[in-house]
């Protein structure tokens, strides 16, 4: 027979929600040494995008959302250096790059390989 009282919280899993608040700081802090490691021009670019670092993807992901096709133009020139930082920290890696609202469709790349 089983007994079905519930586990004292000392031995209860934490819940999801703190899982998921400590991964969101994790990823916080990744993208602020992220940044730090980009050069003036690509954090100049950056600034005009939203952006962030996220584990919570199937790998982790640097997930931008240009403002406009200039600036998403500029975020695609910097492709390589982006994806040189990434390879610095991540074995495996994603940059997922969202076009302004109605011009074009999202570009996804793996950072899989090593980059020269």
């Amino acid at each position: 027979m089983s007994n079905n009282q519930p586990l004292p919280p000392d031995d209860s899993p934490p819940p999801v929600s703190l899982d998921w608040e400590l991964g969101r700081e994790l990823d916080e802090i990744a993208a602020q040494y992220f940044y730090q490691d980009c050069d003036r021009t690509t954090q100049k670019i950056l600034s005009r995008c939203g952006w962030y670092l996220s584990s919570f993807i199937e790998y982790p992901t640097l997930v931008i959302a240009c403002p406009d096709q200039v600036t998403n133009w500029l975020i695609l020139k910097q492709l390589m250096p982006l994806a040189r930082i990434l390879r610095q920290w991540l074995t495996t890696a994603q940059i997922r790059i969202y076009p302004p609202p109605g011009e074009g469709n999202v570009l996804e790349l793996s950072v899989l390989q090593d980059i020269p």
